[in-house]
């Protein structure tokens, strides 16, 4: 077990990104219906499995509004949030004061990462991987990832599949209509260069509830095939455990819309 991190936040180098600016402040009400409980008992369960318990020391990368991270810090793990977004962690921060937990926030870009000290294990849920913008991008992550983890520990993460690209986004558009905002996304998916983007406008009520203010963000993912991801897994010093249609530890389909992999440092 490594040394128990203070709470806090801590910024060490990571490029911002002007990625999840305007969204940081709705994320939660927008991923309502996300099943936080199943991405939890699956972690949980791998971890286990390969004997990483509470008290160990985990990290959370692209954490997010770190509902995930204050999750496995109510389990007793020492949990450690990265994300790159300063609008996301200070979502995160507020959500860890108000559950009572105290999990160690930092603001890095995962390409770059660099930890204190290497930890027993991590993860990177919710298509963060996917925000990688190409194929040495993915290589030099699990470089800095493969740094950051002690021999022996496991990493979980996942990424969208190239039938979520080419069938769920495509140049779909979809419309949330919530109780504070209105957003509308528009999907492009260029099957050629395996590229998404995704336009996000955001309608939002203002302090009285009768009118609304329009902001826009723009973002890109990156399609990456399994033997894109396979490679660049076993090419920074780790061993492929298995890989799931879904938290659920089914087998691969091919209407799957996510590939869920665990791994192991050697």
């Amino acid at each position: 077990m490594t040394a128990p991190h203070k709470r806090g936040m801590e910024y060490t180098g990571g490029k911002m990104s002007d990625q999840y600016t305007v969204l940081a402040g709705f994320y939660d009400e927008l991923n309502s219906k996300e099943d936080y409980e199943a991405i939890r008992r699956f972690a949980e369960n791998v971890f286990t499995l390969h004997g990483i318990r509470p008290g160990d020391t985990l990290i959370d990368i692209g954490c997010g509004t770190g509902k995930l991270t204050c999750m496995l810090c109510e389990d007793g793990y020492d949990m450690i949030g990265c994300d790159i977004s300063e609008q996301m962690l200070c979502q995160a921060l507020a959500r860890a004061d108000d559950a009572g937990v105290r999990p160690f926030f930092i603001r890095q870009d995962m390409r770059s990462l660099e930890l204190f000290s290497p930890v027993q294990g991590g993860f990177c849920f919710f298509d963060g991987i996917n925000y990688l913008n190409d194929v040495p991008e993915l290589s030099r992550t699990f470089e800095r990832i493969g740094e950051s983890l002690v021999p022996g520990a496991v990493f979980v993460f996942d990424v969208n599949s190239e039938y979520r690209y080419e069938s769920v986004y495509g140049e779909n558009t979809y419309v949330y209509d919530e109780k504070s905002v209105f957003c509308v996304w528009q999907n492009f998916y260029d099957a050629k260069k395996r590229k998404c983007d995704f336009d996000l406008t955001f309608f939002v009520k203002n302090k009285e509830g009768n009118t609304y203010v329009r902001k826009q963000e723009h973002q890109v993912q990156t399609c990456f095939s399994h033997e894109e991801v396979l490679c660049a897994v076993e090419g920074s010093g780790f061993s492929l455990l298995g890989v799931y249609s879904g938290p659920d530890m089914s087998p691969l389909s091919q209407k799957a819309e996510k590939r869920y992999y665990v791994i192991r440092k050697r």
